[in-house]
């Protein structure tokens, strides 16, 4: 009996982060810094898009079994959301997606992660002491 198999997985992957203007963004020698030291094999670089732009991009990339994803910055983040076919539930709420997931199958899932990185710096600042108030 044959087993049957998944989408073959194209190496190296590729991944990015979209956005505009994109070219001071630091993302991808941060990105290429981590995939070195976990030995992954991954091409990540930056496309300096407009949301105008984004849906065709992200279209052009369904599917393709290289890509893995995509880092998006501002402006696009809204637009992002758009471009997904499901949204992490934090997604959904917030309404604005900073990943973009291409899955094997062909379809894309938004997530947010900016939420949970402003709390955790929050929560790692302390509380801040309130600030003297008078009335006159």
């Amino acid at each position: 009996m044959q087993r049957e198999r998944g989408p073959v997985r194209v190496s190296p992957a590729r991944a990015a982060v979209v956005g505009h203007p994109i070219g001071h963004s630091r993302s991808p020698d941060l990105h290429r810094a981590a995939y070195a030291v976990l030995g992954e094999d991954v091409d990540y670089d930056a496309h300096d898009l407009v949301e105008e732009q984004l849906p065709a991009f992200v279209d052009a990339r369904r599917g393709d079994p290289a890509w893995r994803g995509l880092s998006v910055t501002m402006p696009l983040k809204s637009a992002a959301a758009a471009c997904a076919d499901e949204l992490t539930e934090l997604g959904a709420a917030v309404g604005a997606v900073n990943t973009l997931v291409f899955r094997p199958d062909g379809t894309v899932l938004g997530h947010n992660t900016d939420v949970a990185g402003i709390v955790g710096a929050v929560r790692a600042a302390g509380p801040v002491p309130a600030a003297p108030r008078a009335a006159v």
